[in-house]
């Protein structure tokens, strides 16, 4: 748990910013309303603890997360 804003309010506000950084949620919070408010949210994974490392994706939310930093690149380069 973290004071003040939950995970999924930080990683929205994250997006409004519209801060690139690759965010994972790692979470206690298991149900596919969690998981889908956390990826509504800008997440670009969403992992329910305990877990196991074969559940780790490489390219999990990588798609995304490139997606954004070219975005970002043009958006500081024009």
């Amino acid at each position: 748990m973290m004071p003040k804003l939950d995970g999924f309010a930080l990683c929205a506000e994250l997006r409004r910013l519209a801060n690139t950084v690759l965010v994972l949620m790692l979470t206690a919070k298991g149900q596919i309303e969690d998981r889908v408010a956390g990826l509504d949210a800008g997440a670009d994974d969403y992992l329910v603890k305990p877990f196991s490392t074969r559940n780790c994706s490489p390219g999990a939310g990588a798609a995304a997360a490139v997606q954004r930093q070219a975005k970002a690149m043009e958006n500081t380069a024009g």
